[in-house]
């Protein structure tokens, strides 16, 4: 782009639009003398608005749609909430994203144990730290390695100013029991996705599958909860209102743009006017007598 850029600012101030469109008595025609160059800015910047996209969510200046500060999905029953419109996510998200919460084991004296709810599909089990200082295993534990939490608190995804990746957090969301199915964890204000007073077995089965639109299938469409994921299709079809914008809408005008700019400043029509002109003109000279 800044190669292109260079070779129509040059053709319009040192090349053949400096001069063409004017003379001694008249002023040049500052339209089509930068024209060409201004349209082809104008198409860079919209060539490079989906790769900027891209570079702003790796660095994390214009964050996802997932479990973080900004733009949050936690335990939504909609995997793309309308609040995630405006987050830089290109696709719509069909992943639920399951963030465990803490909460007291039921029938357990309050500071003895904790259980981490919903049950997650890629890691069902977390350790706590007690306030004495010892680690309680949870009912569901089988191998180490485990991670340990400090109680209460929800996981963050994105790192804070000095806390490792996955951090806890403690501020409460918005939740209330009128807004999640299955009622709202007290300690953190975000929705259970599951019925906590089933077993976990038949907990496991109510988790939301990977793609809601599919029946189950346990290799291919599993009861999943991913917050890294949000959707394993990314297609046209699966294109959030921001990813049509800047996927379709600003590479292709910004690439339609740039043939316009550099067939403008080439003259393109007025050497067509003239092939024109110059075929007639030949197939005149050769007509038969």
């Amino acid at each position: 782009m800044l190669l292109v850029g260079v070779m129509l600012w040059r053709s319009a101030v040192f090349g053949q639009r400096s001069w063409m469109y004017g003379s001694e008595s008249e002023k040049p025609n500052r339209c089509k003398q930068y024209g060409p160059f201004l349209l082809q800015q104008l198409a860079a910047c919209l060539i490079v608005a989906d790769p900027l996209r891209h570079v702003l969510f790796d660095i994390g200046l214009w964050a996802g749609c997932s479990n973080n500060r900004t733009y949050t999905r936690i335990n939504t029953t909609d995997a793309f909430p309308n609040s995630c419109y405006d987050s830089s996510y290109q696709y719509r998200c069909t992943v639920p994203c399951c963030v465990p919460m803490w909460l007291p084991s039921p029938g357990v004296p309050a500071g003895d144990a904790y259980e981490w709810f919903p049950p997650q599909s890629q890691n069902p089990t977390l350790a706590t730290l007690k306030p004495d200082g010892t680690v309680w295993l949870p009912t569901n534990y089988s191998s180490d390695p485990y991670v340990v939490w400090t109680a209460p608190a929800v996981l963050w995804e994105l790192p804070a100013t000095g806390v490792e990746e996955g951090a806890a957090h403690t501020t409460k969301g918005p939740m209330t029991d009128a807004d999640c199915k299955y009622g709202a964890n007290d300690e953190t204000g975000y929705c259970f996705l599951v019925n906590e007073s089933l077993p976990l077995a038949e907990k496991l089965q109510q988790l939301p599958l990977r793609d809601a639109g599919k029946p189950f299938d346990a290799v291919t469409n599993p009861h999943e909860c991913n917050c890294n994921q949000c959707t394993p299709q990314e297609t046209m079809s699966h294109l959030a209102p921001l990813g049509v914008v800047f996927t379709i809408v600003f590479t292709y005008v910004g690439f339609a743009l740039l043939a316009c700019a550099v067939a403008w400043n080439a003259n393109i029509v007025d050497k067509l006017k003239n092939l024109q002109k110059t075929w007639r003109r030949l197939r005149g000279q050769t007509a038969p007598m």
